[in-house]
């Protein structure tokens, strides 16, 4: 692994080439835990994510490695302090989350097949899970691949020669789940195409069950495949971003307005995961009939229980309860293989059919229409007192955050250029918030939002739809400390349009102030309350965050040479690079616009950092 720190040295692992070979978790292996990791990630720029979890409490902490002996050692910690270890199999862009918006490339596809005996367990015993595989093999025409004993069943890789984008991986990520499906390989279909999923590491141990820890050891490694050698077995599928452009009725709509996407992958995962909470309790006494109610603490479902029934019944689920989880599939990003998985099994199911009976669903059901259906299934909800939670379908959706890719904002007028301009968004936010992939601003509640995930808790609050920052704090000799934000607007058929302004900085400070500037200047989430409260806390963070990183920044009092810059209105020159957009001090802002060029088209950059 080529990381910020070193370069690994790279190693012979023996490999499994030639035909396809029956596998067989009696094979010895002499490769230990790095040389798995070094098998695995090769020489790869980018950060390694370990994670380590409290198998009780469920808390968990992610460490990052630039190092394979980095890695061991972050392992050997979680080890020490009797943690469940995992490692994602995605390459990570930086050393702060482990979400997979800061998945830099992928190296291997992967597949989780649980055995055993319980209501998630695909196979009762290893050997049956490895005959599916084998099967699964022959049919697909993929190669043996590298296998883990997890300790309750089996994770499989198949390891690629290149990196793999999310643009590249994902749709072939979802081929794989569709195959396995297809062809009989039952599989945790939460794992296959989540970018951010962790497994479990080798040479550790599976304490699920801690009077019986189980070895997680590694059973065979597999060649290492081309992408065009995987592709030929597996076809892309269609994706989430494909799926999202579908037309959506108002109710559904009007049930995610706030979120753009919701998956049934992550529903169903959030519904699989249990907490612990207070719950009301009826006893009634045998003696004399007296009925009371008492508190006391529960295991219970972190997502929704409708959907956890459904899921977990399929082959003996009524029709109406059927469909209204189908309903909820329907209107998922993952609807073409949500619609396979709640329905598996179930005797009335045939995948076209089904298609064309659901074809009629105008939007998702609500939570009142499955307590209709099945009023158990809604005893003891976490999520009735949330007004918010309308239907189950809510408790699946997701925030898509930005890739540096998605910061570039191309072709967008700015009144202080003659010509379009493209624009830079920041990299990185003041924590807690973030950028949305499709643009505007969220503040992310948890330290660790992938726990929250799994928890079926609110990842993130929506803020504003729009672009909104802070480019620089400026002193102005004739004005004191100033803001400069950057906003970028709508504007109908005619693309987006950036407007750049100052707030003195002691109405950052004075939030009915703030308020009325942002409003006026077209921030029109500042109307409210609520919103305005939560952009002035965004602000101050920017305020913070760039007087710790950057120097003190000033003004122009007035125009000419600065230096290696010339200013003239509302432009620095700068010799041999494209001119920017300089805001106009207090004793020029009168002035700047009659400065204002226009002439010919021209593709001008403006950096954000400036």
């Amino acid at each position: 692994m080529c990381c910020q720190h070193g370069v690994t040295t790279k190693i012979d692992i023996p490999t499994c080439m030639g035909a396809v070979r029956r596998p067989s978790f009696s094979e010895e292996t002499t490769v230990n835990r790095r040389e798995f990791l070094k098998h695995f990630y090769r020489e790869s720029d980018g950060w390694l994510c370990v994670r380590g979890i409290h198998f009780h409490t469920g808390a968990a902490k992610n460490l990052f490695a630039s190092t394979f002996e980095e890695a061991d050692q972050h392992i050997k910690h979680f080890q020490n302090l009797g943690r469940e270890i995992y490692f994602a199999p995605g390459v990570m862009q930086t050393d702060k989350n482990g979400l997979a918006n800061n998945v830099l490339h992928h190296r291997a596809f992967f597949v989780d097949i649980d055995c055993g005996v319980g209501p998630r367990k695909q196979y009762l015993t290893r050997k049956d899970g490895l005959a599916a595989l084998q099967s699964f093999l022959e049919k697909s025409g993929l190669p043996m691949p590298t296998m883990v004993d997890s300790g309750n069943g089996i994770h499989c890789y198949w390891l690629i020669d290149q990196d793999m984008s999310y643009d590249v991986w994902k749709p072939l990520a979802e081929g794989l789940k569709a195959k396995t499906h297809a062809l009989g390989l039952k599989n945790d279909p939460s794992v296959v195409a989540d970018a951010a999923t962790l497994l479990r590491v080798p040479d550790t141990f599976n304490t699920k069950d801690p009077a019986n820890p189980k070895p997680v050891k590694i059973r065979s490694v597999g060649r290492v495949m081309t992408l065009a050698e995987f592709t030929e077995c597996i076809p892309p599928a269609l994706t989430h971003e494909s799926n999202r452009s579908a037309p959506v009725d108002e109710l559904t709509r009007s049930l995610m307005s706030e979120y753009p996407s919701c998956s049934l992958e992550i529903l169903l995962k959030r519904s699989l995961t249990f907490r612990e909470q207070k719950v009301t309790v009826k006893e009634v006494d045998e003696a004399t009939g007296e009925i009371t109610y008492k508190s006391k603490l529960a295991e219970v479902c972190a997502g929704c229980q409708q959907i956890k029934h459904a899921y977990e019944h399929r082959d003996v689920l009524e029709e109406p309860l059927w469909f209204a989880a189908l309903s909820i599939a329907k209107f998922c990003t993952d609807a073409e293989q949500g619609i396979h998985t709640l329905s598996e099994g179930h005797p009335g199911y045939d995948y076209e059919k089904t298609v064309r009976k659901i074809e009629h669903i105008k939007g998702p059901r609500t939570c009142d229409e499955f307590q209709r259906l099945n009023p158990d299934g809604c005893h003891n909800c976490i999520h009735k007192k949330d007004s918010k939670i309308t239907s189950p379908i809510m408790l699946g959706r997701f925030t898509e955050f930005a890739a540096p890719s998605d910061n570039i904002i191309s072709d967008v007028k700015h009144d202080g250029f003659a010509e379009p301009v493209t624009i830079e968004a920041p990299l990185s936010y003041p924590s807690p918030w973030a950028r949305r992939k499709q643009g505007g601003i969220v503040r992310r509640e948890f330290d660790d939002p992938e726990q929250a995930a799994e928890l079926g808790e609110d990842m993130e609050t929506f803020v504003y739809e729009n672009d909104l920052w802070v480019k620089q704090v400026l002193d102005d000799p004739d004005g004191g400390e100033t803001v400069h934000m950057v906003h970028i607007v709508p504007t109908g058929t005619e693309g987006k349009r950036v407007i750049e302004f100052m707030i003195p900085m002691e109405e950052v400070a004075k939030r009915d102030r703030l308020q009325g500037t942002l409003a006026f200047h077209g921030v029109h989430g500042a109307v409210t309350l609520a919103t305005a409260t939560m952009l002035q806390q965004y602000i101050q963070a920017w305020v913070a965050k760039l007087k710790r990183e950057q120097p003190t920044c000033f003004a122009r009092s007035n125009y000419g040479w600065h230096n290696d810059t010339f200013v003239l209105g509302m432009r620095e020159y700068i010799p041999q690079k494209p001119p920017v957009y300089s805001p106009p001090s207090k004793a020029t802002e009168h002035s700047a616009d009659a400065f204002t060029p226009s002439g010919d088209r021209k593709s001008t950059r403006l950096n954000s950092s400036h």
